[in-house]
């Protein structure tokens, strides 16, 4: 199996020879790199390394319960990959993620795109009381499922991706969604100059699309989409057009 660093990733190579800048997937909170749809991972003409972040999935190394430690192994990955500028694009605390990454090597970053990823998470209180010793991944995966989904998606096809959250090491499970509470984007005092893709759903309560805006400073290169009737959980609910949005933004030469 794959292992650079300590950490597990599966490689996806697109359609064409001669790759560009390596694109990395860094998956949400409490997930792993197959948590992100086929679609998603098999990006037409892309050299796509889908992650598992540490303490998820294969990875060896513990899970971080901290961003700035989060930063230090997506480092210590590229660098052992051989890969110096990249371009990643993050899922929800993925995106987080990315983005603190982008803020401290921003000579790495060739483009950058966040999914579900605003200045702020917005996590239920219900949530963090479920979290609290001992956790009770049952309750903390139902009531994300109901503030994370569009109103109609259906209970069946929520209950399918949340699943993994009810096996997930509890440990693991608190870490992440005590990241996401805590975490507050920092925009640069002087915008960044590299591309910059935000999307998200236009009904998202988690990264409600006001928060996603207040973004838009990051960087000079800065488009938004927002996608409507979704949810937090996009790329599961509009699987296409956010590929579709992704694909444009990697091949656009701006």
């Amino acid at each position: 199996m794959p292992f650079c660093a300590d950490i597990f990733y599966r490689q996806y190579k697109g359609e064409r020879e001669g790759f560009g800048v390596p694109v990395i997937l860094i998956h949400g909170g409490g997930s792993t790199h197959m948590g992100w749809p086929s679609d998603l991972r098999r990006l037409p003409g892309q050299n796509v390394f889908a992650i598992d972040l540490p303490g998820h999935g294969l990875s060896r190394q513990p899970a971080c319960n901290h961003l700035d430690g989060l930063v230090s192994r997506l480092y210590d990955y590229l660098l052992c990959m051989g890969f110096f500028s990249v371009i990643l694009i993050g899922f929800s605390l993925g995106g987080a993620l990315a983005m603190q990454f982008a803020c401290k090597f921003p000579e790495r970053i060739y483009k950058l795109a966040l999914i579900s990823t605003g200045s702020r998470f917005l996590i239920p209180d219900g949530i963090m009381s479920h979290l609290r010793h001992p956790v009770n991944n049952a309750k903390v995966a139902d009531a994300f499922s109901h503030a994370a989904f569009h109103t109609s998606t259906t209970p069946s096809f929520r209950r399918k991706i949340i699943e993994p959250l009810h096996h997930l090491d509890p440990f693991i499970l608190a870490a992440d969604f005590h990241m996401g509470r805590v975490f507050r984007a920092s925009v640069p005092e002087t915008p960044l100059k590299i591309p910059f893709l935000l999307i998200g759903g236009a009904d998202d309560k988690v990264s409600p699309p006001q928060s996603i805006r207040l973004l838009n400073s990051f960087s000079t290169k800065t488009q938004i989409d927002i996608i409507t009737d979704a949810g937090h959980m996009v790329i599961y609910e509009k699987t296409r057009q956010v590929r579709d949005r992704l694909v444009e933004f990697l091949e656009s030469k701006k």
